[in-house]
């Protein structure tokens, strides 16, 4: 019986990973997406959805806030299901939030110098936020 070499592995190097930012570009395309989907189904925009009944002036009187799914969740479900189920809702939600994703990624392919340009005056400062 001939005993076998041990096989010689390379350690794997360890990835270096720049500092954790937060993309302002990504936080507005989420925001709008949110703004489209909470308009088509809940008839609110996102502050209003959040905050409809705890800042004064904002509630929407026929829209759903999230107070409002906290003390009737059977009955406004069943309002934004009924939303859910309409087609022309739902077409119109797919189309917006399919044309904002194709806006964004050509603006960020168009302005890309520009932003690395901002990133590049902005690092500096240490506050964790990019474009």
């Amino acid at each position: 019986m001939s005993a076998m070499a041990r096989r010689r592995t390379r350690r794997k190097t360890t990835r270096r990973r720049g500092p954790k930012t937060f993309k302002l570009i990504n936080a507005l395309e989420a925001f709008l997406t949110f703004n489209v989907l909470s308009h088509e189904f809940t008839n609110t925009n996102p502050i209003s959805f959040l905050f409809g009944e705890f800042l004064p002036g904002i509630s929407s009187p026929e829209g759903t806030s999230l107070a409002e799914i906290a003390r009737d969740p059977q009955g406004r479900m069943e309002i934004i299901g009924a939303r859910m189920m309409d087609p022309e809702r739902v077409i119109n939600a797919v189309v917006k939030t399919a044309a904002l994703s194709v806006g964004f990624k050509i603006s960020k392919r168009l302005l890309r110098k520009p932003l690395s340009l901002m990133n590049r005056t902005i690092k500096p400062l240490g506050l964790g936020v990019s474009f």
